[in-house]
């Protein structure tokens, strides 16, 4: 004889399977309205940058943070001009230049994120960013081998809990 709770037409089976029925449609419907939010808020966000651009052409903040509203988008093309943007109106910026690594990491596309980390080095020799980036590259790669790797990885690992502490407001 099959046990009362475990025969499916029981009520309390029933009541059991609509429950998590409604639980799951009201998950679905909370997650719909943060859709809906987060996409509202990355037009307001997109809308703020470009009058910010508009006060000030080159200036690279604006132009990262619509190259992250475009990616956060998957508007991959979009993302890259503007990180592109950022380099060729601050090519000596190492913001400009490890946002432009981290789009190219981001896509899968290490041998030109590993170029920019280089370039953001050459300019700031102890910028932990690249340094991070660097070793992302090299991992996507997969050349944990070489010399270089070593050294940025190591000192990613040393140096970036640091930068996060004082980074925290």
């Amino acid at each position: 004889m099959i046990e009362e709770h475990r025969k499916p037409w029981t009520i309390r089976n029933v009541r059991t399977k609509q429950a998590n029925y409604w639980a799951a449609q009201n998950r679905l419907e909370y997650y719909q309205r943060v859709y809906d939010n987060t996409a509202l808020q990355l037009e307001i966000t997109r809308e703020y940058y470009q009058k910010a651009l508009q006060v000030q052409p080159d200036n690279i903040y604006a132009l990262n943070g619509l190259g992250r509203v475009a990616a956060t988008q998957e508007y991959p093309d979009e993302a890259l001009a503007y990180y592109q943007d950022a380099v060729a109106k601050n090519p000596t910026s190492p913001t400009a230049l490890n946002a432009l690594g981290k789009y190219y990491n981001d896509t899968a596309h290490p041998e030109e994120a590993f170029a920019q980390y280089q370039i953001s080095l050459r300019y700031s020799p102890n910028n932990v960013g690249a340094f991070y980036g660097l070793t992302k590259s090299y991992n996507l790669r997969g050349d944990l081998s070489a010399v270089d790797s070593a050294q940025a990885l190591e000192f990613s690992l040393v140096w970036w809990p640091f930068y996060m502490d004082v980074a925290r407001p």
